[in-house]
């Protein structure tokens, strides 16, 4: 897994790891989507846009409160997300914008 210059330090005990960053991650699927949506950006993006619900919603709360709601609420659909973009890549080129997307979704 790669790491930005700097921080490898950080993730070398894999406690904490690397995750990309949800606002590039949208926009990448987004920039798809408005020249060629398909079914795999469809869905990336609703669940993108379910997880900044959520952080609409705990916006100005207690720390712990957020914390307990991403933990409850955001986990599982991020490890959907996860689950359900790892798999797309068997059906597209490597090469294809959609594959560099979810690898950079999946990878980072």
């Amino acid at each position: 897994m790669p790491h930005n210059a700097g921080f490898h330090h950080i993730y070398g005990d894999g406690v904490i790891y690397e995750v990309a960053c949800g606002v590039h991650t949208r926009r990448k699927f987004h920039d798809i989507h408005a020249v060629h949506a398909s079914a795999i950006t469809t869905e990336a993006l609703a669940r993108i846009g379910a997880l900044y619900a959520i952080e609409e919603e705990i916006r100005s709360k207690p720390a712990e409160l957020r914390r307990s709601i991403r933990q409850s609420c955001a986990k599982p659909l991020v490890d959907e997300l996860r689950n359900r973009v790892e798999k797309a890549p068997r059906s597209l080129s490597t090469k294809s914008e959609t594959a560099g997307a979810i690898r950079y979704a999946v990878l980072r």
